[in-house]
């Protein structure tokens, strides 16, 4: 007799988020707006129930610890926890509601960007309505701002121009479509946007360098070019100089590339708001430091080749995403070895130095160029199931982990961490792609990683390379 009982029967379903996610992109192929909006629904039933049950104080702390780690959803730790089982890499941090709160919020950002990838009219509709009930959620309510703006049909225009025209919406909203319209070649009236942002900055006053908003000024700024953004991008800088060095820090890299691409004299730009011996040139890439005691000059020629190297891996970058380039490299003593900000990448005077291998810079930098593009909305439905696909069940062994960074590092050790979510996956995909493109067969089999080669071919026809 045959004993075995079917599973089934006695044991839970066990959660599958990889496997849900597929489900809500799928739904574009035939736009299939229905189940989009069932999903936003059902979803936001579950956020409500489990705010009734854990309190709004707990889903804030839940949501403020998802902005500071920079919107990274880690999907194993998500599916492990909701299962009962023991999470791989970092879930120390992570509960059951925790989980169950973040995957909502990736099941109804996933269902936005496939609305704006629709060409239904119902599309815009979906996102619209979105849109407006949910104005007192910034983090979802951007989501579905930058998805309208992808989405080409004349009522998503309408829409975008609608919110922007808006001065009873808070100014967060109505920056991101600004600077999601812009993105998507959608241009606004100059001197309407010149002030919000000028509104934006005086209401900030002395806070101007303890405020994400100003990431975004910057960006607009740098997107709407001309005379009056190259003036009032100078003014910001002369009001955000009072603040302490420790906050100006992460904005002056983004505050220097941006103003050299509006720059008509770029040494000259550089001399004003650097002192002379604070900068240095290296292959159209410029590299400058707020170390004082740190002379460039003598420093990129201690260091010549490795900031060559460096500088081709950017100016790569540049060309292959085509916009708001990184034109400076900030050189820092202490901290992260290398890092980014909206506009311009870092990197650790001591890491430069010891580093021996030339080639491992150039990756480095090639990854901390390509990860800032997710927050920029590069991130499509097509890239999204590419991750996805090549998550697997487990991340040891998947086609994610061969895109890992240490993988194209002669001591990579921990380098790279693509478990993250698509910011960590289009820094690999994009490192892979554009840096050292003849590695990309020695890191793969044509015949066993098909779907990794895949999604490089995509990425490779989205930014239109030969």
């Amino acid at each position: 007799m045959n004993m075995e009982r079917p599973r089934s029967e006695f044991e839970p379903k066990k959660e599958n988020p990889r496997r849900e996610l597929l489900e809500i992109y799928d739904a574009e192929d035939g736009a299939d707006v229905d189940v989009l909006s069932r999903t936003i629904e059902t979803s936001e039933k579950e956020l409500a129930d489990l705010a009734d049950r854990i309190g709004g104080a707990k889903i804030k702390e839940n949501l403020d610890w998802l902005s500071g780690n920079n919107d990274r959803i880690n999907l194993y730790n998500i599916a492990a926890t909701l299962n009962g089982e023991p999470c791989d890499k970092d879930g120390d941090e992570m509960n059951a509601d925790k989980a169950k709160q973040l995957l909502c919020y990736r099941k109804i950002k996933a269902a936005l960007l496939t609305a704006g990838e629709t060409n239904a009219s119902a599309g815009s509709q979906l996102l619209s309505d979105f849109i407006k009930k949910n104005r007192s959620l910034p983090y979802l309510c951007g989501a579905a701002v930058e998805a309208l703006a992808k989405n080409n049909s004349l009522e998503a225009r309408r829409s975008l121009q609608e919110i922007v025209d808006d001065q009873k919406l808070g100014f967060e909203t109505r920056s991101s479509a600004v600077l999601a319209g812009l993105r998507e070649g959608v241009r606004f009236e100059d001197n309407m946007v010149v002030d919000l942002l000028k509104d934006r900055i005086v209401s900030l006053g002395e806070n101007l360098c303890d405020s994400e908003d100003t990431y975004k000024i910057i960006e607009i700024l740098g997107l709407l070019a001309g005379d009056l953004a190259r003036v009032m991008l100078d003014e910001l800088w002369e009001k955000m100089k009072i603040s302490p060095q420790e906050k100006i820090k992460w904005f002056l890299g983004d505050v220097i590339s941006t103003g050299l691409s509006l720059a008509d004299d770029k040494n000259e730009y550089l001399k004003k708001t650097l002192n002379e011996n604070g900068f240095a040139v290296c292959e159209g890439i410029f590299f400058g430091s707020q170390d004082d005691g740190l002379d460039l000059n003598d420093f990129s020629t201690r260091n010549k080749n490795k900031l060559a190297k460096i500088a081709k891996a950017v100016t790569r970058i540049n060309s292959a995403f085509k916009s708001e380039p990184v034109l400076f490299v900030d050189i820092r003593s202490g901290g992260n070895e290398a890092g980014w900000t909206q506009n311009s990448i870092y990197f650790s005077r001591d890491y430069i130095e010891k580093s021996d291998i030339v080639d491992d810079l150039a990756q480095v930098a090639g990854h901390e160029a390509c990860e800032r593009w997710q927050s920029k909305g590069f991130v499509d439905v097509q890239l999204a199931k590419y991750y996805l696909q090549l998550m697997g069940d487990q991340f040891a062994g998947s086609g994610l982990e061969k895109f890992r960074l240490k993988n194209r590092l002669s001591n990579g050790s921990g380098a790279g961490h693509p478990w993250d979510g698509e910011r960590e996956f289009i820094a690999e995909l994009g490192g892979t792609l554009l840096v050292d493109p003849e590695k990309i067969s020695e890191l793969f089999d044509a015949n066993k990683d098909k779907t990794c080669l895949k999604a490089l071919e995509y990425l490779k026809k989205k930014l239109e390379l030969a």
